[in-house]
Order: structure tokens, then C-alpha cells, then sequence
């Protein structure tokens, strides 16, 4: 018998495994979503490949379980990447979201366990390959699941 990586513990007997309690985020939890909006034609919104753009406050014990993105313009050649300071690709390595407008492309998670504990992160998107368009609009959505 066999048991996902957040069900494993260790049996009584020693001889197999038995589920462990799990966390009530991955158990129960409740889907929470944030959006960001970005303005492409705004000075405020960083275009140039390398740089990035915060897009949200993941509080501690919540887990990250995707991203969506859906763009007013085709982005071209210029893939995004989701992630924190230092690890942009924590949550979403670098992906092209592709030349079709209004198209939702999205990044699933593979998250650990270990997330769970994690403090609250700032959530960064980076550019890479090339630079976004001069204008449009991006929307990003973060999924995450957390206790009630």
C-alpha cells in the first residue's frame, strides 16, 4: 500500500507506512485567488527582459497551486516566470505565454510540503527573452489553497 508524499508517516509496526495528519490547507483547504493587473502603457509597470514586477503578498501557510495569465496583446517572443526575489522561477519557471490574444495560458505547481511553513513571500512575474509590449494589459491570477 502506498501513500501520497502529504499522507506518509510511519507505522506503528515499522513495516509500512501509515497516513500521516495532514495539514489543513492540502486537507479541506480553501481556494483563495489574488489578481494583479498590469498596464502595459503605464510608467509604472517594468517592460525590459531581466526585470520584474511584484504581484502579490502570499501569506504564510498558504500554498501555491497555479497562475493564470491572460493578455489584451500577443507578448511575442517574451516569456514570464513566477516567483520571489532571488528564485524567480519558485512557482512558475519561465514560460512563453504566446502570440494569441485574450488566451488564458497557465502555470501549474508542483508545490512541496515544506511551502506550508513558509513566511508570507512577495510574489514577483519577470520578463525574459525579450520585452513586453509597449502597451496592453496582463492579468495574473495566483491560486493558492489555505485553511478556512
Amino acid at each position: 500500500m502506498g501513500y501520497d508524499t502529504f499522507r506518509t508517516g510511519t507505522a506503528i509496526d515499522g513495516t509500512s507506512p501509515s497516513p500521516a495528519k495532514v495539514h489543513g490547507a492540502i486537507d479541506g483547504g480553501k481556494k483563495r485567488g489574488f489578481l494583479a493587473s498590469f498596464d502595459l502603457s503605464k510608467a509604472n509597470v517594468d517592460k525590459v527582459a531581466g526585470t520584474f514586477n511584484v504581484c502579490f503578498k502570499k501569506p504564510k501557510g498558504h500554498v501555491v497551486r497555479r497562475f493564470s495569465v491572460v493578455s489584451s496583446v500577443s507578448l511575442t517572443t517574451s516569456q514570464l516566470a513566477f516567483g520571489i526575489s532571488g528564485t524567480t522561477g519558485k512557482y512558475g519557471a519561465a514560460m512563453a505565454y504566446g502570440t494569441t490574444a485574450n488566451a488564458e495560458v497557465v502555470w501549474h505547481v508542483a508545490t512541496a510540503e515544506d511551502d506550508l511553513d513558509t513566511d508570507a513571500e512577495t510574489i514577483i512575474m519577470t520578463a525574459t527573452v525579450a520585452d513586453l509590449p509597449a502597451s496592453g494589459i496582463v492579468n495574473v491570477e495566483m491560486e493558492t489553497l489555505a485553511v478556512a
